[in-house]
């Protein structure tokens, strides 16, 4: 019997490792929407210039409301890409709708479940070198800190920079914060063009891991279970 309870115990004690193992958070860099993202775009809001409420509510192509925030009261407005009076001379593509922060930055967004990987393009008011940041929370809980160096220009071009990131292990993320930690003007004062996420599939490897790891313990207890 003492034996059987030690059994018990050492496989309680591998599963749990083994399941840890699987479940561990591996974020890494992405630079460019992962195929077939689910979306989020600005224009639901209105048309250029429409005014966005500091915190709001908003809705992804497949129709999941979600949550944002501006940093500071004030809200923010939708900006359209363009060379047009009150439109954004900015870098994005023409006729793009943006999340404009208007001074009152960063943008948090945060979502109920959790996402495999969330980026957007970014650019700052001003032309010049700057960093743009993406930190990453499961709960409260920071997952990672990401920074993407770009050059904001007003060439109306479609050359504003990717900044993302991806879970390789989970959908863990359930916050994001978008902001510009060095650059031309106030730091609060930027723009974003469509959110990407999307929900990972389980790798492979993790559910390998777990399955081996269950098998060689079942064959131990086997072996050292009373005949």
């Amino acid at each position: 019997m003492k034996n059987t309870k030690k059994v018990v115990v050492i496989l309680t004690v591998f599963v749990v490792l083994a399941f840890t193992a699987a479940q561990a958070d591996v974020i890494v860099p992405i630079f460019a929407p992962v195929p077939g993202d689910i979306t989020a775009v600005w224009s639901q809001f209105g048309g250029n210039n429409t005014p966005v409420a500091r915190a709001f509510i908003f809705m992804t192509s497949v129709a999941e409301f979600e949550f944002g925030a501006f940093g500071a009261a004030g809200g923010g407005l939708v900006k359209v890409q363009g060379t047009g009076s009150g439109q954004w001379h900015g870098n994005f593509n023409p006729g793009d709708y943006l999340l404009y922060t208007n001074g009152h930055g960063p943008i948090t967004f945060t979502f109920d479940n959790g996402y495999g990987d969330i980026g957007t393009y970014i650019q700052p008011l001003g032309t010049g070198n700057f960093t743009a940041q993406l930190q990453l929370y499961n709960g409260t809980v920071l997952l990672a800190t990401i920074t993407e160096n770009g050059v904001s220009n007003n060439h109306n071009n479609g050359t504003a920079i990717f900044i993302g990131a991806k879970d390789m292990t989970a959908n863990n993320i359930t916050q994001a914060i978008f902001s510009i930690k060095s650059g031309p003007g106030n730091l609060r004062t930027f723009a974003i063009d469509t959110l990407y996420l999307s929900y990972n599939v389980p790798e492979p490897g993790t559910m390998v891991l777990l399955g081996t790891g269950l098998i060689g313990l079942a064959g131990f207890a086997r072996r050292r279970m009373p005949r």
